[in-house]
């Protein structure tokens, strides 16, 4: 694998967020966080740039997506910018929506967010070394939530973790 290719799809990361923990918000954040490439490694778990490159080692494959997925693919809903497919030789400490919806005390089906991208396979789970603040979003007439919803949010490359 090509390291400077895969550093360079690393650059298109946009970066900026507020720490924030447990907070409720009124809406997804999706206006100021939506808009990140996913990485999606060993085709299940969600993680961001910085715990990929802890495993840089461990990489087998990386292939881009650039643009929004076709609304018949399972990764439909995951980015509007992109995914990152990354195959790892291990696998990634993880929970899943079920497991994170009920660590926050919500009905373990609930809808999750990922940056502001609901999650409509919920056959992904998230990687914990990933998450940077999680929100939960109170369902209101503009998000047409129909339940308390979390939204995770990710570390961002210039956030150190």
């Amino acid at each position: 694998m090509n390291r400077n290719f895969f550093l360079l799809c690393i650059g298109v990361i946009l970066c900026g967020l507020s720490l924030r923990s447990q907070e409720v918000d009124e809406e997804p954040v999706e206006g100021k966080f939506g808009n990140k490439v996913i990485y999606l490694v060993n085709n299940h778990v969600i993680a961001n740039e910085k715990t990929l490159e802890r495993y840089k080692e461990k990489i087998e494959d990386v292939s881009v997506l650039l643009e929004k997925p076709k609304e018949s693919e399972s990764y439909y809903s995951l980015s509007k910018n992109g995914i990152l497919f990354v195959k790892l030789k291990t696998d990634l400490k993880n929970k899943t929506q079920k497991q994170l919806n009920t660590f926050f005390g919500l009905e373990e089906d609930n809808l999750i967010l990922v940056n502001g991208c609901i999650l409509e396979n919920i056959n992904y789970s998230i990687a914990t070394q990933s998450i940077f603040s999680v929100c939960i979003i109170e369902p209101n007439s503009e998000n047409k939530l129909k339940s308390k919803t979390l939204d995770i949010l990710l570390y961002s490359a210039n956030q150190g973790k």
